[in-house]
């Protein structure tokens, strides 16, 4: 199945603040988006782990993102993990609001 494949759109102002988006040309599932956010015990990392997961489900007609976040370390909290996953939501709505998608 054809799709658009958008890399590294940036949600913030980190560096880790980029996320990946998988949109099928025929969208089946125009209800949400799946979002895969790699493990790495908020430590390590990086989002195109799971790009083999949204190829599959983009495949399928679901629109999918993968992401990545800044780690925890002396300055960072897994809260501001979350934030950035708020963040990246965010975004990633906006961005399939521009495709046409209301998400």
């Amino acid at each position: 199945m054809e799709k658009i494949i958008l890399k590294d759109v940036v949600y913030g102002s980190h560096e880790r603040h980029i996320f990946d988006m998988f949109i099928p040309e025929d969208v089946k599932y125009k209800d949400g988006v799946i979002l895969f956010i790699h493990g790495g015990g908020w430590h390590d990392g990086d989002k195109t782990i799971h790009h083999p997961d949204a190829e599959y489900f983009s495949d399928r007609g679901c629109i999918c993102a993968t992401m990545n976040y800044r780690f925890v370390s002396e300055d960072l909290s897994v809260f501001n993990e979350l934030d950035d996953i708020t963040s990246a939501l965010k975004s990633i709505k906006e961005k399939c609001a521009e495709y046409g998608f209301n998400m």
